[in-house]
């Protein structure tokens, strides 16, 4: 999230004492249905990455905060929007020598996921199977330079 975002941040004086390394409380913002305050949250260790998360900013309620609950992206089941799945899907196809060519409707898991390597050689898989990613067995059977380079790559850095 963004500082945009937000109508306004109302600075409160509450301390929470469990909140997590990195994080600061910079005020509320708004109630919930609850009326519990909803309180906006700057991590610094995932500000570090604005493509992924913008100003590093998250909401929490307060009784989150008080229990000591990560809010952010370091949580352990924190959940992605579709972009940053894409951003995140994207990256790890790009370091396999892969390319997102289309993208089918949105259904989380079992999103369609078109894309390619570097000869061109188009694969269809979800999200979910696309995120194993493994050499292009079109390329092997073709005997593609670039992938006999990785796969000897490969080998010696097993041994």
């Amino acid at each position: 999230m963004k500082y945009e975002d937000f109508k306004q941040i109302v600075k409160d004086d509450v301390v929470f004492e469990n909140l997590q390394e990195g994080c600061e409380v910079l005020g509320w913002t708004e109630r919930d249905r609850n009326f519990a305050k909803i309180y906006v949250i700057r991590c610094s260790v995932c500000a570090k990455d604005p493509e992924m998360y913008g100003d590093g900013l998250f909401t929490a309620t307060k009784g989150r905060l008080v229990k000591g609950q990560k809010c952010c992206a370091c949580a352990v089941s924190f959940k992605y929007s579709q972009n940053q799945h894409l951003i995140l899907l994207n990256r790890h196809l790009s370091v396999a020598g892969y390319s997102i060519v289309s993208i089918g409707a949105w259904e989380c898991s079992k999103t369609r996921i078109e894309f390619s390597c570097e000869n061109g050689h188009t694969k269809n898989r979800t999200l979910a199977q696309a995120k194993v990613v493994e050499p292009c067995k079109q390329c092997l059977e073709e005997g593609c330079t670039k992938h006999k380079q990785d796969e000897a790559e490969a080998k010696i850095m097993k041994i």
